[in-house]
């Protein structure tokens, strides 16, 4: 029983000492060609951003399941790289990942996409009537169809790929040539669709989002009641009756 407590004991010590790690990685590209070769590199670090030198580092592709697309050793400054070339058109989204080894702990990176023979959406968000960025809007592109009963525009929308801007006001999708619409909402402000976005080229469009009017708001609260007791001096009457 004494060994077996020890043996615990000693793998928690181990756990309880694992260094962390830090994984990064960068495309060189964000969009290629077919047959076009793009370098995806990062660096391994531990806590005090010293490099790891000499470990494993797995490549993937982010599908259902993972796909393992390499794997390489990191060099005298803990850095790494992977040579891809385009090989389908289609928008592609990559990870590294450093599993645990000796006494540090694993990491994995961010998530970066490279588009191949795609074309770029840029979406410019701005306050209505101004060129003032709305930062941190959630941007969702759609397909557009028109409903064959009501002769409508309808809208698809994609919200596995949504996108947040930047400071800017910006976010960036990488598409196949079609029909788009693009909707935004942000806190404080009014949802904007833009629809009849027809991606044959290289394209960038503006959405105007109109802040939200309390007031306004309050208003269309209370005038049903208004128009349901009457005026205000017959909304007075009934009160008074009460």
């Amino acid at each position: 029983m004494g060994k077996y407590l020890g043996s615990e004991s000693s793998v928690q010590t181990l756990v309880a000492l694992a260094q962390p790690t830090y994984l990064t990685l960068a495309t060189d590209k964000d969009r290629v060609d077919i047959c076009q070769f793009y370098t995806l590199s990062g660096k391994l670090v531990d806590a005090q951003q010293n490099p790891l030198v000499g470990k494993t580092v797995h490549l993937y592709g982010k599908t259902e399941p993972p796909t393992l697309l390499g794997t390489t050793v990191t060099g005298s400054d803990g850095s790494y790289s992977f040579s891809l070339h385009g090989t389908a058109q289609g928008l592609y989204v990559f990870y590294t990942q450093f599993e645990p080894v000796e006494i540090y702990d694993g990491s994995r990176s961010e998530e970066v996409q490279v588009g191949v023979a795609l074309l770029s959406l840029v979406v410019t968000v701005v306050r209505k009537g101004t060129t003032t960025p709305v930062p941190d809007a959630t941007v969702t592109y759609g397909h557009v169809f028109i409903d064959p009963i009501s002769g409508k525009e309808g809208y698809v929308w994609i919200e596995g790929e949504r996108q947040v801007t930047d400071e800017n006001g910006q976010v960036t999708f990488f598409l196949q040539s079609d029909i788009y619409a693009v909707r935004v909402n942000a806190t404080g402000f009014y949802e904007a669709i833009q629809s009849g976005i027809n991606l044959t080229e290289d394209t960038a469009i503006t959405v105007e989002l109109e802040p939200v009017n309390p007031v306004g708001e309050l208003l269309k609260v209370i005038a049903p009641i208004i128009v349901v007791f009457g005026t205000v001096a017959g909304l007075s009457y009934v009160v008074a009756k009460a």
